[in-house]
């Protein structure tokens, strides 16, 4: 049952705030056997996970985390002012310290706030072909990358600054306690799977080509107008599709390079 608390900034007269807890409605079944078409598989991603990020628009707490998202992603943490947070969301300045008690501590929250529905995605994916004759690299790839892909090519403006802000935060030394808890239980498990599939290879090559393969998709996606600068605009920097068509040849075949040789 979810649990509701109340929020100190509506009025007197029982207006509580249910965004503090996640719905708690467990997801769909999974469905048996592999499906292969690729339009159901995004689809799904929201239909069975997108729950655990669907709670009411109208929260104090989920205008917070909307409005620092946005912010975040675009300026970065330090040159965003706590009462610009709060003004774009429509809350008090002291609601702040009420749901979420610092800054860095709703910087936090927002980096979580979807790692869920990525990371299941991810899982859920790799699952599929682990330790069976389907599994390759590319397929390994793929069920890294493809979620991703999903994410972003909803063109939903909460997903393309939650991209902007993984592909920040990647680069800074400052947040790798956040991405060793967040995103690291989920690398070790394609990791794993990686040396499965190239016993011989290094630890050392495995490691460095995954983060290598991170890298280029984190950036990749991060919507930076780059490739619209190079090109005078003909190549599109939210062109996602397109992207990840060339980006998979290009990670699969680095990373082959690097653990095929050693």
């Amino acid at each position: 049952m979810t649990r509701f608390r109340h929020d100190p900034s509506q009025a007197a007269g029982g207006v509580v705030d249910n965004a503090s807890a996640l719905p708690t409605t467990p997801p769909a079944p999974q469905q048996q056997g592999k499906r292969t078409n690729d339009a159901l598989r995004k689809a799904d991603i929201f239909t069975r996970h997108g729950q655990d990020l669907d709670v009411t628009p109208s929260s104090t707490r989920t205008r917070i985390l909307d409005a620092a998202e946005i912010v975040f992603a675009a300026r970065g943490f330090d040159a965003v002012p706590v009462r610009e947070i709060m003004d774009r969301a429509e809350a008090r300045l002291g609601l702040l310290g009420y749901h979420f008690g610092t800054k860095e501590a709703l910087f936090e929250a927002v980096l979580a706030r979807r790692i869920d529905i990525l990371s299941s995605a991810r899982a859920d994916r790799l699952a599929e072909i682990k330790g069976t004759q389907d599994s390759s690299v590319e397929a390994v790839v793929k069920a890294f990358v493809a979620p991703y892909r999903d994410m972003m090519i909803a063109h939903d403006a909460g997903w393309l600054a939650y991209g902007q802000l993984v592909a920040q935060i990647a680069q800074m030394r400052r947040w790798s306690a956040l991405s060793h808890k967040y995103f690291d239980p989920t690398a070790l498990l394609f990791l794993a799977e990686l040396q499965r599939l190239a016993p011989s290879a290094s630890r050392h090559s495995l490691v460095r080509a995954f983060t290598f393969m991170v890298g280029a998709m984190l950036n990749a996606f991060a919507g930076t107008g780059r490739m619209a600068l190079l090109t005078d605009g003909a190549v599109g920097d939210d062109e996602f599709e397109a992207i990840y068509e060339d980006l998979l040849p290009f990670l699969t075949g680095g990373i082959h390079a690097m653990i095929d040789t050693k």
